[in-house]
């Protein structure tokens, strides 16, 4: 992929997760303001959490944000780590389903189009992950330029994963996603995933120059502990000292990554 197509296809995810982020903001203006927070959730019992709409939004404002400012330094550089970064930052809009879930529970639509909306999150969250991922093996040394192939791969995976997990629509937790029926095989892919992720960016280390690239590795780490630990609690001091993990990590990453390359 030449840089002139990378910048175009972030150009463009920047404009769908900005639009993701718009939806976002007017499916919850639409469900807070009519009285969804009060909503018993079927199968859990409990109340939407507010914690959990809030934290999406945040991550979802703060990934695009990080996406336009890091772009404008990544636009001349040939450096896969970054590209492949940033897409998985622009993949974070996809949370944005959690208030369209919301407001289609609010709306008294029935369970299937929800769970669609489940379906996105999953997607979005192993598109991201496996993008991430591919990153840190290019990071390796690995060659291969065909970029848009292994986008083409990640994002037919994790489709294909996505909707083939069983979703059961009759229990909806407080962040707004439906049970997946292979709860715990889904945990152990996504641990799996990201566990040669962060094995990746330290290998990219070893073999070769630069102490940078260990602070990467560091970076990636914190991003990806941050935001699992922010989608997987409801109490706010976790989610805020989470978030604060999540940005740190979007920090060091990028900072490091300037070094590295030396971007002009």
């Amino acid at each position: 992929m030449t840089i002139a197509g990378r910048n175009i296809f972030l150009r463009v995810g920047t404009v769908i997760c900005s639009l993701l982020f718009l939806f976002y903001l007017a499916a919850l203006y639409l469900a807070i303001g009519g009285g969804a927070l009060s909503i018993t959730l079927p199968g859990s019992g409990s109340a939407p959490s507010l914690t959990s709409l809030v934290s999406s939004g945040a991550v979802i404002l703060t990934a695009l944000t990080a996406v336009i400012v890091l772009h404008r330094f990544f636009r001349k550089s040939t450096s896969p780590e970054i590209f492949f970064f940033l897409s998985f930052l622009l993949t974070l809009g996809f949370e944005a389903s959690r208030g369209g879930t919301l407001l289609l529970l609010h709306a008294g639509t029935p369970a299937y189009y929800g769970e669609m909306l489940t379906r996105v999150l999953f997607f979005g969250k192993f598109f991201g992950l496996l993008l991430l991922f591919s990153g840190g093996l290019l990071a390796t040394g690995v060659q291969y330029q065909k970029h848009e192939m292994i986008l083409g791969l990640c994002f037919i995976g994790s489709f294909a994963f996505a909707f083939a997990v069983p979703i059961d629509n009759s229990v909806l937790d407080a962040g707004l996603r439906y049970g997946a029926g292979i709860r715990w095989e889904i945990s152990i892919i996504t641990l799996f995933i990201e566990g040669f992720t962060i094995v990746n960016f330290v290998l990219a280390r070893f073999l070769n120059t630069g102490d940078e690239r260990t602070w990467m590795a560091v970076g990636a780490a914190i991003i990806i502990l941050g935001r699992e630990l922010l989608f997987s609690t409801t109490n706010p001091v976790v989610a805020a000292a989470a978030f604060a993990l999540f940005c740190a990590g979007i920090i060091l990453f990028g900072t490091k990554t300037h070094s590295l390359y030396m971007w002009v």
